[in-house]
C-alpha cells in the first residue's frame, strides 16, 4: 500500500502540514522564512508602501530593491522551514511521500520555482501536486460557489460556477489581517491609555509610553487583541451594549479599549479610505460587486447564494453577519457607484452563505487531503519530468499537457475544478 502523500499550505502568516485523508492538518505553525518576509513572496500583487508617488517614499522604495533577497537566499531560509516540517513535526522522509502543494493561482514565480526547486533537488521528493483554492469546494459536495480568500496581506474573490472557474472574474486588493494589525496598532498608540495596576494611575511620561510602544506593541500582541477584544458588530450596533475591555501586558502595565475602539475594526477592513484612492486600492465590498459584475447576469444569483469564506481572517466575530449587511447596504446604493454596478440592485437580499461544519481557515487544505489520496491530477510534476524540463516549473497548462493521459480528473487548471469525460460532474445545490 503506497505512503499517505504529504499536504502542505504555506500562507502569510501560518503554515498547514498533514498527511492525505486526514479530516485536520496533523500542525499549524507559523510561516518563518527569517530573516526573509514572507509576505513579500506570497501576495499576488505589491505592497501599499511600494505604491504611493511622493519622494520620500519613492525613494524608499529605489533603496528596498538593491534589498531584495536573492533566489538563494530563498532557497536556504526554505530549506531550513521545510526541513523542519518533515523531521520535527511530520516525522517522515520526504523521499518517499509525493507531495501535494496547495497555492495561490497568482503566486510570484520566484517563489514558486525556489519552492519546488528545494523540494526536488534537496529532498528528492518523487511527486508535486499543485492544487489551487478551488478545492475547497469539494468537502461541500458543491461545484457553484463564490470563494472569498481573506488572508494575512490581501483578500482575493473567485467565481466559480459549473465547476468552471471564472478567471475574468477573479480579483485582488490589499486588505486582509495586516490592514486590521496596522489600523488597532495606530489606536493602541494614540487613542488608548496604558494603566500601571499596581498603583491603578495611569501612564502618561512621553519616555515611559514610547518604551511600552517599541518593546510590548508586537505583531502578535496586537494580534491577540484583535481577536480576544474586538468584534465586528452589525450595523447600528447599540454601543451602549458594548462595555470597555481591560488588556493585561507583560508586567504591571494594562490597556484598556473602549466600545468604540471594539467595534470601528470592521471600518478598516470594509471601508474605503483616503489612503485606498490614493494608491488606488478597493475595500473587499468594492472587489466582491466588481467580481459579480465581470459575470454573466444568468448566473450572479447562483453565485450570491453559494458564498464561501476561507482564511483565517474570515473567523474574526461578527464577520459573516458584517459582511452580508455591507453587501446589502452598498445593493441599495449602487447609483452612487461607479463602474455601472446599478445592475447588481437586483441582487439585494440574495447574498447567502455555503452552510458547513468545517474551519475556514483549513477548508483548503482539507479538500487537498481529499484529492491527494487520487492518481488522476494531471497538475503534478515528477521529477524526471522537472530535469528534464531544464529544472524549471512549467505553468499550468503544460502540466495539464504533460499528464494530458488522464481524462477523469477533479483539478485540471486554475480555472476548473471538475472535467469528466464519460461522467456528469456533481451538481450543484444553489438555489
Amino acid at each position: 500500500m503506497d505512503k499517505s502523500s504529504i499536504v502542505l499550505e504555506i500562507g502569510g502568516a501560518y503554515t498547514k502540514c498533514g498527511y492525505t485523508q486526514e479530516a485536520t492538518p496533523r500542525f499549524i505553525i507559523n510561516t518563518d522564512l527569517s530573516p526573509l518576509n514572507i509576505s513579500t513572496f506570497l501576495s499576488s500583487g505589491t505592497e501599499i508602501s511600494f505604491t504611493n508617488n511622493n519622494e520620500e517614499q519613492q525613494q524608499d522604495k529605489d533603496k528596498d530593491r538593491f534589498k531584495q533577497p536573492l533566489q538563494k537566499q530563498l532557497k536556504e531560509s526554505l530549506y531550513i522551514f521545510l526541513n523542519q516540517i518533515f523531521f520535527k513535526y511530520l516525522l517522515c522522509d520526504p523521499g518517499e511521500r509525493k507531495i501535494i502543494l496547495v497555492e495561490n493561482i497568482f503566486v510570484p514565480r520566484l517563489f514558486r520555482q525556489a519552492l519546488v526547486s528545494v523540494l526536488f533537488e534537496q529532498f528528492n521528493v518523487p511527486c508535486i501536486s499543485f492544487v489551487n483554492p478551488l478545492v475547497c469546494l469539494l468537502p461541500l459536495i458543491r461545484t457553484t460557489g463564490f470563494i472569498i480568500d481573506c488572508g494575512l496581506n490581501e483578500t482575493r474573490v473567485l467565481p466559480v460556477y459549473e465547476g468552471v472557474g471564472i478567471l475574468k472574474a477573479m480579483k485582488t486588493t490589499n486588505r486582509g489581517f495586516n490592514s486590521l494589525k496596522q489600523w488597532m496598532l495606530k489606536e493602541l498608540q494614540l487613542k488608548c491609555q496604558f494603566k500601571n495596576t499596581i498603583n491603578n494611575t495611569i501612564i502618561t511620561q512621553q519616555d515611559q509610553l514610547q518604551t511600552i510602544h517599541h518593546s510590548l506593541l508586537t505583531d502578535q500582541l496586537v494580534e491577540d487583541i484583535i481577536v480576544r477584544c474586538t468584534v465586528m458588530a452589525p450595523l447600528d450596533y447599540p454601543i451602549e451594549k458594548v462595555s470597555p475591555i481591560t488588556y493585561q501586558l507583560k508586567g504591571n502595565i494594562s490597556i484598556q479599549l473602549d466600545a468604540q475602539q471594539r467595534l470601528d475594526i470592521a471600518k478598516s477592513i470594509f471601508n474605503f479610505t483616503i489612503e485606498d484612492e490614493m494608491n488606488e486600492n478597493d475595500d473587499i465590498i468594492t472587489i466582491i460587486l466588481n467580481s459579480l459584475l465581470d459575470c454573466d447576469i444568468d448566473i450572479r444569483k447562483s453565485l450570491c447564494h453559494n458564498i464561501v469564506l476561507i482564511g483565517g481572517t474570515t473567523m474574526i466575530a461578527g464577520f459573516k453577519t458584517r459582511l452580508i449587511q455591507e453587501l446589502n447596504k452598498r445593493c441599495t446604493t449602487v447609483e452612487q457607484e461607479p463602474r455601472g454596478q446599478e445592475e447588481l440592485k437586483g441582487l439585494l437580499n440574495h447574498f447567502e452563505f455555503i452552510k458547513h461544519s468545517f474551519q475556514p481557515n483549513s477548508l483548503m487544505w482539507l479538500g487537498a487531503s481529499m484529492i491527494g489520496s487520487l492518481d488522476t491530477i494531471p497538475t503534478k510534476l515528477t521529477l524526471d519530468q522537472y530535469i528534464k524540463n531544464g529544472r524549471k516549473v512549467p505553468e499550468w497548462e503544460r502540466l495539464n499537457n504533460n499528464n494530458s493521459n488522464n481524462n477523469n480528473t477533479l483539478i485540471s487548471s486554475p480555472s476548473t475544478i471538475v472535467t469528466t469525460s464519460s461522467s456528469s460532474p456533481v451538481p450543484s445545490t444553489g438555489k
